[in-house]
């Protein structure tokens, strides 16, 4: 990764090493979600996951594209409370238990640092995951934003929230690591952001850790900018390949908002890996 050069100061600020909080290293292992519908709703109530009526969603605007389908900011009326809501949408085409699953996964998580699954609208169609909104769209984009115009310097508070983004980051990792749990995908596109606080989120490519502490994928799409060298050349994933993808979340966080590799074209990143 040699295709931008950062250098940042820290004014007055002591160095020390993060250490993750312990009080989820007992926490009760992650559950592979199972593999059909009926038994994805089951493990989904039992979570206390709110099954939402259909009426008490309002869609307010689209805010883009999923892996499922649309995802649009709603209005969500739970009693007398109020919630403004994103919301996925699952489309004909896609798969309806991949897209449950997705929702067993999250619905298993509480952290201050992994997306909260707020309910599913399991009726009728279009099936629905409603999620916290988080105001400042991904990590890629905000860190995006922070670039100086030309000629000027970085802001002297920029170094700061960086450290903290990427302090939170780890600290989600930590937490889905406790959990025997592989998130397969951690990259800034897939961190999102709202009132600086960062959350690590789609689990649409996540898997759980098999008993070996691995787990071995049995093909599909590789991010290789970000895919660990052990996880391309032998589809093999664990919490090591998840820090490897954690570095590189890293170089995006600091470069503020610069891919791996960016100037490398995909094939040469796959040979390097090798």
């Amino acid at each position: 990764m040699q295709e931008c050069s950062f250098n940042y100061e820290l004014p007055g600020y002591k160095y020390e090493q993060i250490v993750a909080e312990n009080i989820y290293e007992s926490a009760s292992p992650y559950e592979c979600p199972s593999q059909d519908e009926a038994g994805l709703y089951e493990q989904i109530r039992s979570y206390s996951i709110n099954v939402i009526s259909r009426k008490d969603i309002k869609i307010l605007s689209h805010l883009g594209c999923g892996q499922f389908g649309s995802v649009n900011k709603a209005q969500w009326t739970n009693g007398r409370r109020q919630m403004t809501v994103a919301v996925k949408t699952l489309t004909d085409s896609a798969n309806t238990v991949k897209f449950l699953q997705e929702a067993a996964i999250m619905a298993q998580f509480r952290h201050p640092n992994i997306l909260t699954l707020h309910g599913v609208v399991s009726a009728g169609h279009p099936k629905m995951i409603v999620v916290e909104l988080m105001n400042n769209g991904d990590l890629k984009e905000y860190v995006t934003r922070m670039r100086p115009d030309p000629g000027q310097l970085v802001g002297d508070n920029v170094p700061h929230q960086l450290l903290d983004f990427s302090k939170q980051v780890a600290l989600g990792l930590h937490y889905l690591s406790c959990r025997g749990f592989v998130h397969r995908d951690l990259a800034a596109r897939n961190i999102l952001v709202s009132n600086m606080t960062c959350k690590i989120s789609d689990f649409g490519m996540s898997r759980d850790l098999a008993d070996e502490d691995i787990y071995v994928s049995h093909g599909g799409v590789i991010p290789m900018r970000w895919t660990a060298p052990e996880a391309y050349t032998h589809k093999r994933y664990s919490t090591a390949s998840d820090v490897w993808s954690y570095g590189c979340v890293l170089y995006e966080i600091w470069s503020l908002g610069h891919k791996p590799f960016e100037t490398t074209q995909i094939r040469k990143v796959c040979n390097l890996l090798l």
